[in-house]
């Protein structure tokens, strides 16, 4: 038990005593210390008695960590080649290593495994971290340019299929020698028991970049849904730094280059896509059509979706979707060896310190990049604070203090202006310690307070985690600035009031951009136009330089849009969905209006986190993905009526007399979202009134 020496003690520093030291215990006591320290600390320590009886800072019994180990081969110097797409933003050529904190791991004293967390006030802290920072956080950072990297599994799909070189699915096409190399490549062979590699079961294949060979994979998609890309190569120095990946989906064709001199023997995240069950609606191609002579490529395997936990201990798997396990059994499917995820020799790993010294592994040298963890806090306190090691790597305080300002500033703004601002603090945390990353900046979030009650209830609400995502984003975006010494440009707000409808030049698409400055984004300077044949499934877009856009529609053909703002910050998130059924006449009998904006935390859904307990969930898919004139419109589209659609607060722009029939697509809306305005029902109440 923790025990303090002096109820009189809470000063600055704020000292905290503990019996004994235990290195696993370690890092609970210091979180449960920092939960406990006043908001004027500054610092955060832990003491305990030495053999000898003497008062000594906890920390300095620690055993010493094994140095984390450099993946093999050691790479040349990153180049700032590998970006993360098509998207250009202000982050190109920075990585992010992100950390979404706890997750199931096991338990010795309870024989089986557990949330590192318990249940207060219906949610873990072990799931909300991670469904802000899956959602939100990674999109803010990849839609800015950066590359992302997770500690824990980012997608939340349950079902998963892989295609390999050493399985299924794998295919060698064209010109080019393909060899083989041995030792170095992914082979699903699970459950994967304490200590195996998937990444050094199997092999993977080179040829060269230039020769017009391609290596194909096609998964087998087990279930209609959304999934993300994942591929794999090994790193060699005379690789290719602009390999090519083609994806074709049922969108479109996807092309992406990545460095296969860094990041091997992992998985490398590519893209988020809507698949159709089979083996018809994805293909991924490696393509040797460089110009790099005498470089080559490595093949090794695809991946989709995140699938069930299938790491084991203690002869028992979790039964729980992989993005809730633990770091450190993510780790481990992800290639890391065993002194990355049990430093200390427990025969199950350490979760703390797994996280960063994956980032170390992972992080190649001389790649600009930072590390930041998304916790919440315990100890009855409230309000937001940020840690830094009590001997940081260099720019960690000057990163925590950028997205502590920007997380305190948007709160206050937008949630309670009196939020407690508990500052940037120090402590002796594994996860933010040089001996674990001695690579990169590091931070630690503590958001809110999970064992208060109102802070609980901001952590549950969407869009307190957008906000806090945004804000930890902009933070982000300042420090880098600060560091090259330019100005930061912020990625735009998605665009607002959508409308599609027929005009006498075609198929009119319009929209108003979206909200900027302050806390928020910056204007757009151009737009992005998406296009769908289902809603699901989208292209790459049409870049509009005003605010609409005229498209072609055959007689008879349904197409859904949605549109994204774009600057040299980067891409915004998109917006809402709207569609259109093209009228031979220009004379569409029905006007969809798409009045579905709720998103709060009455609205997440109950599950049974076994054997924990019930919780609060969050998925945005499930709850309102601003998609939801999807389905009305395959319906009507089905019975053979044209028709347009528009966003609700842009009905007054619209000629109702031109309709015969409006169709109010409500959702689980409320009266908080003005589901139906006076201005709305006046507007209504007149086209009822004129038949």
């Amino acid at each position: 038990m923790l025990y303090l020496l002096s109820p009189l003690l809470f000063a600055e520093p704020f000292d905290y005593y503990i019996p004994s030291i235990d290195y696993k215990y370690f890092d609970d006591a210091m979180e449960e210390a920092a939960g406990a320290s006043p908001d004027s600390s500054t610092e955060v320590r832990l003491w305990t008695l030495d053999a000898e009886g003497h008062w000594v800072r906890a920390e300095s019994l620690l055993p010493s960590l094994p140095d984390v180990p450099e993946k093999e081969p050691v790479q040349a110097p990153w180049g700032g080649e590998d970006l993360p797409g098509e998207i250009n933003g202000f982050l190109t050529s920075k990585a992010v290593y992100l950390s979404q904190a706890h997750g199931w791991i096991w338990f010795d004293s309870l024989g089986r495994f557990s949330t590192q967390r318990g249940i207060l006030y219906d949610t873990i802290e072990d799931f909300h971290n991670a469904e802000g920072s899956d959602f939100y956080l990674s999109a803010y950072l990849e839609n800015a340019g950066a590359a992302v990297y997770t500690a824990r599994e980012r997608d939340h799909n349950i079902n998963m299929a892989i295609s390999d070189n050493d399985g299924v699915g794998y295919t060698e096409i064209g010109g080019g020698f393909f060899n083989g190399t041995p030792g170095y490549g992914f082979k699903e062979t699970s459950p994967y028991l304490y200590g195996e590699n998937p990444f050094r079961q199997g092999s993977t294949r080179r040829f060269s970049a230039t020769n017009g060979g391609v290596a194909q994979w096609i998964p087998e998609v087990p279930k209609d849904g959304y999934y993300a890309v994942y591929v794999s190569w090994k790193g060699e120095s005379d690789n290719s730094k602009a390999a090519h990946y083609r994806i074709h989906h049922l969108g479109g064709t996807i092309n992406r280059f990545y460095d296969q001199t860094i990041h091997g023997v992992t998985w490398q995240y590519v893209e988020t896509l809507y698949l159709e069950a089979g083996v018809n609606s994805l293909t991924v191609e490696l393509v040797g059509d460089g110009n790099d002579t005498g470089k080559l490529l490595s093949a090794d395997a695809v991946r989709i979706g995140g699938g069930m936990g299938d790491v084991m201990r203690n002869g028992d798997l979790t039964g729980r979707p992989r993005w809730e396990s633990g770091a450190l059994m993510y780790t481990q499917f992800n290639g890391a060896p065993t002194s990355v995820y049990d430093p200390y020799g427990y025969g199950d790993g350490y979760d703390p310190a797994s996280r960063s010294r994956w980032a170390d592994w992972e992080h190649p040298p001389g790649e600009d990049a930072i590390y930041l963890s998304w916790h919440s806090n315990a100890g009855g306190g409230t309000g937001t604070s940020t840690y830094i090691h009590d001997n940081p790597y260099p720019g960690s305080s000057t990163l925590a203090g950028l997205v502590q300002n920007e997380l305190v500033d948007v709160i206050r703004s937008e949630w309670d202006s009196n939020w407690s601002d508990r500052g940037v603090k120090s402590a002796a945390f594994a996860e933010v310690s040089p001996n674990s990353n001695n690579e990169t900046p590091a931070i630690l979030v503590e958001l809110a307070f999970h064992d208060h009650e109102w802070d609980a209830s901001l952590l549950k609400e969407p869009f307190f985690r957008r906000d806090s995502a945004r804000a930890m984003y902009r933070g982000i975006v300042q420090y880098f600035a600060q560091k090259d010494g330019t100005s930061p440009v912020y990625l735009p707000e998605p665009p607002s009031h959508l409308m599609a409808i027929h005009t006498s030049d075609g198929i009119e698409v319009s929209w108003n951009p979206g909200p900027s400055g302050g806390l928020l984004g910056d204007q757009a300077s151009t737009y992005r136009v998406f296009r769908s044949s289902d809603g699901r499934t989208w292209g790459n877009g049409v870049m509009v330089n005003g605010t609409t856009y005229i498209d072609e529609v055959a007689n008879g053909e349904t197409v859904y849009y949605r549109v994204a703002g774009v600057n040299s910050g980067g891409i915004s998130f998109p917006s809402e969905t709207v569609a259109i059924k093209k009228d031979p006449m220009s004379e569409p009998p029905i006007l969809i209006v798409s009045s579905f904006d709720r998103l709060e935390a009455s609205t997440l859904f109950w599950e049974f986190a076994n054997p924990v307990g019930n919780v609060k969930r969050f998925d945005p898919r499930f709850i309102n993905a601003y998609d939801t004139v999807v389905n009305h419109a395959s319906a009507i589209s089905e019975v053979g009526y044209a028709f347009d659609s528009v966003s609700d607060e842009q009905l007054s722009s619209v000629d109702l007399s031109r309709y015969l029939m409006v169709v109010w697509v409500a959702g689980e809306e409320s009266t908080a979202d003005v589901t139906f305005s006076s201005t709305d029902q006046g507007l209504i109440e007149a086209f009822w009134n004129n038949g």
